[in-house]
């Protein structure tokens, strides 16, 4: 997405690779196998929107199963991990079709040091997928898709120290995402090649602060929608503040002043402020507290507007009761702006009665569920999960329009288990 790095930067390649067992040891291999088995019966698996009869709308059980692999390779003072997840979805209902009910999910992070003042991070993030949308779109514009598609997001971190308080980073960075039917996806292809410098300085061991400035070029490839394809340059400018702890980023704050030029569709550019926060707090030896906060700019799959903002905040505890069980209660808001009014394209004539409405999206979501060790190498998840999303875009539900899931609810019952090494 365009994006500063920042917003996306190493505390979240270091949360991936978070273990919380010992793993087995193979020669210099440090070795995590797992596999997961979870089913979900869900009320509304396709997000089909309140504005349909309630006849349109399809519940069914879901069933997962993902094994998963994470190899840690420590030589000398360099580390290589990796982490591979293919995962196979089925549903018990026969009223969803799956062109590939098989994804996969591939992550890489090299960190070598060169030399006493040089260290080079080589990080990889592979995804093959159908409905898991917010890899292509972290926003949720749109939540729900069938067409496959891969996205890619290698990068590269040079990290200079000229001394044990200061420093710069050099960050260059690609992103692509492609789907195999792109006039038929939930979303459009794009490219974006990005460049980010940074100068850090030190507060203490574990804390750092920077300043920072970012580009990034996108490229857009608009097959299912009635304009030319689009281009977007993005430059940013801010500072930010990570503390980790033992290779876990449990503080970081990025802010910046972001500007977004579109070449090309029918909205306008943005220009304004953007802003990351998240922290993981210990309350005491069992109990912990995960909060953050965002507003982000977002390219907008839709033809006349070029963005949206997403506003979101979310909160989620996990407390150990004993040496073999926890319970979790986790809520999220997230609220979407457009700054454009609707203007009603061909083929999508169900909007009629929203043309000239700015559009604003707003959704909760709130789970709940326990968990239970049974083994050395067994858990046990059960849980409860409502998502609901509200917006002030009305749709006339004729057979001829087109329908998006605008407003929807969702009731999930989750049961989960776990075999193996985490």
């Amino acid at each position: 997405m365009v994006l500063g790095a920042a917003f996306a930067g190493p505390g979240a390649w270091a949360q991936t690779f978070r273990t919380r067992d010992e793993g087995i040891a193979a020669g210099r291999f440090l070795i995590y196998p797992s596999i997961r088995f979870e089913f979900t019966q869900n009320s509304n698996i396709s997000y089909v929107s309140d504005d349909l009869p309630r006849s349109e709308i399809v519940g069914s059980g879901v069933y997962v199963v993902r094994p998963r692999i994470l190899v840690d390779l420590p030589i000398g003072e360099t580390r290589i991990r990796w982490i591979y997840s293919p995962q196979y979805r089925g549903y018990t209902t026969n009223r969803i079709t799956q062109p590939d009910p098989l994804s996969h999910f591939f992550d890489l992070e090299v960190t070598s040091p060169i030399g006493p003042s040089l260290e080079v991070v080589v990080r990889d993030h592979l995804v093959r997928g159908t409905i898991e949308l917010r890899e292509v779109d972290a926003g949720g514009e749109l939540v729900y898709g069938l067409v496959p598609f891969i996205t890619h997001d290698p990068s590269l971190e040079l990290d200079f120290e000229f001394n044990p308080r200061h420093g710069v980073s050099l960050i260059p960075r690609y992103s692509s995402v492609r789907f195999d039917q792109p006039g038929e996806a939930a979303f459009f292809s794009y490219s974006t090649r990005g460049l980010e410098g940074r100068y850090n300085y030190r507060l203490t061991e574990a804390s750092v602060l920077y300043g920072y400035y970012g580009y990034d070029g996108t490229d857009q490839r608009r097959d299912q929608l009635l304009i030319d394809d689009v281009t977007v340059t993005s430059r940013s400018f801010g500072v930010g503040l990570r503390r980790t702890i033992n290779d876990l980023v449990v503080t970081e704050f990025a802010g910046a002043y972001e500007k977004m030029q579109f070449a090309g569709g029918l909205g306008r550019d943005y220009v304004g402020p953007v802003l990351t926060a998240n922290a993981e707090v210990e309350l005491n030896e069992l109990a912990v507290l995960n909060v953050s906060v965002g507003r982000r700019a977002y390219q907008s799959f839709f033809a006349n507007n070029s963005y949206y903002l997403s506003t979101e905040a979310s909160v989620r505890l996990i407390q150990q009761l004993g040496r073999s069980i926890f319970w979790q209660i986790s809520a999220r808001y997230e609220e979407n702006t457009y700054p454009d009014r609707l203007k009603i394209l061909p083929g999508f004539d169900s909007l009629r009665p929203s043309e000239g409405v700015r559009r604003r999206d707003k959704s909760f979501e709130a789970d709940v569920g326990a968990g239970f060790k049974l083994r050395q190498a067994l858990r046990l998840f059960i849980g409860y999960n409502f998502d609901r999303r509200g917006s002030n875009i009305v749709q006339d539900a004729n057979p001829g329009g087109m329908i998006d899931p605008f407003k929807y609810q969702v009731n999930r019952i989750i049961f989960r288990v776990e075999a193996g090494w985490l």
